[in-house]
């Protein structure tokens, strides 16, 4: 009896995924394990993302949304996150949006508001491998969606990002307003993905209610996690749950190999 009540309680295990820890120096891991055919939009993959929590205003973590497709034979990565505007984050927004023109304008009129960031090639591009560095651990959760459905997904989220776009540079409130219990980084998740919305503004709640649904579970581990496995360096793993992070320094040593994406073998 207290074996199959330790069975029916096991936590779901997860790919344990390195390769961001190489996107440096003109590496480009993802773009190297993916091939596009010419023609329209493709979609490769929709992935809810959850970061690992940390002091401050990622206490109870961060969500966003990852969407990866193929257009005219090239690749496109992207991770869409929602932030409050703030001072930490303007620059931010204002390097994203280089070479507009209102990039050196006040934007006193979208304070508190609710802000969609684009990360291009959040992998490639070293975004991930920052979080990594700085050790949080990231968890993907690619999704079984039908093609068209991701298609809309992925066509959703950047019609969102133009209409913001728009907003900006005619110095239009953004709407809506961030709001820490309702309207926080979960937005992205309830507006794109209304139909897995578990009624909740918490990242973890979301992650909790899918994670032993999806095909394919992605551990993007922190420092912390990495130096543990060091000498033991799983291919699956049950999720961690490291509240005290000691030490940031990445292990050397570790094999980091291709990696984890639903449309490569």
């Amino acid at each position: 009896m207290l074996f199959l009540v330790a069975c029916a309680h096991a936590r779901p295990l997860w790919r344990v995924d390195a390769s961001p820890i190489a996107a440096e120096g003109g590496v480009w891991p993802v773009a190297a394990a993916s091939r596009c055919p010419d023609g329209d939009l493709v979609p490769l993959g929709v992935a809810i993302v959850v970061y690992g929590r940390r002091s401050g205003a990622s206490t109870y973590g961060h969500a966003s949304l990852r969407t990866t497709w193929c257009e005219r034979g090239g690749l496109h990565d992207a991770e869409y996150e929602v932030y409050r505007l703030g001072g930490w984050n303007e620059q931010m927004l204002r390097a994203e949006h280089a070479g507009e023109p209102w990039v050196e304008e006040a934007l006193d009129e979208q304070r508190g508001a609710a802000v969609l960031f684009r990360v291009e090639h959040p992998v490639d591009g070293g975004w991930y491998r920052e979080s990594m560095l700085d050790n949080r651990e990231i968890y993907e959760l690619w999704l079984d969606l039908p093609e068209e459905r991701a298609v809309r997904v992925i066509r959703e989220a950047e019609a969102w990002y133009e209409e913001q776009r728009a907003s900006l540079a005619a110095h239009e409130p953004l709407t809506p307003s961030y709001l820490l219990w309702k309207r926080n980084c979960t937005l992205v998740l309830r507006r794109l993905l209304p139909e897995l919305d578990p009624g909740s503004a918490l990242p973890f709640v979301w992650m909790r209610s899918i994670e032993e649904e999806v095909p394919l579970r992605v551990m993007h581990p922190s420092s912390a996690v990495a130096r543990r496995w060091a000498d033991d360096w799983p291919v699956e793993a049950e999720r961690p749950h490291p509240f005290v992070r000691p030490g940031k320094r990445w292990p050397t040593g570790i094999a980091v190999e291709d990696p984890v994406v639903p449309w490569t073998p």
